[in-house]
C-alpha cells in the first residue's frame, strides 16, 4: 500500500480523497509519487530539513500545520527564531572567550 502525504489540515497532498488512503505527515514515509512532486509536500520537506540541518524545531512549524499561519511567514519566523538563538550563542561563546586572549 502506498503511503501520502497528510500536509496541512489533514488533506492528501496529491488530492485523492479515498478514505482507505494510509497518510503521514512524516516526509520520510511518503511513497506517492504525486505527493512527492506536491507544492505541500515540498514546503513540509524544508520543515524536515530546517530540523534536521540546525538541530532545533522550526518555530513557525505548528502554525503552518494548523492552518493559521502561511508557510512564507511561518518559514520566515522560524529562521529568525534560529537566527536569534545562533547570535546569543555566538554573543555567549566570544564573551567567554575575551579573557582567555592575551
Amino acid at each position: 500500500m502506498v503511503t501520502h502525504y497528510t500536509g496541512e489540515s489533514g488533506k492528501i497532498a496529491c488530492g485523492r480523497n479515498n478514505h482507505d488512503l494510509v497518510g503521514t505527515s512524516e516526509v520520510s514515509g511518503v511513497r506517492c509519487k504525486m505527493c512527492l512532486a506536491s507544492l505541500a509536500y515540498q514546503r513540509g520537506f524544508w520543515f524536515s530539513e530546517f530540523q534536521s540541518h540546525t538541530g532545533t524545531e522550526p518555530m513557525g512549524l505548528e502554525g503552518w500545520a494548523a492552518g493559521t499561519m502561511p508557510f512564507d511567514k511561518a518559514a520566515q519566523h522560524s529562521l529568525a527564531c534560529y537566527r536569534m538563538e545562533v547570535q546569543e550563542m555566538v554573543d555567549r561563546l566570544e564573551h567567554q572567550l575575551n579573557p582567555l586572549i592575551l
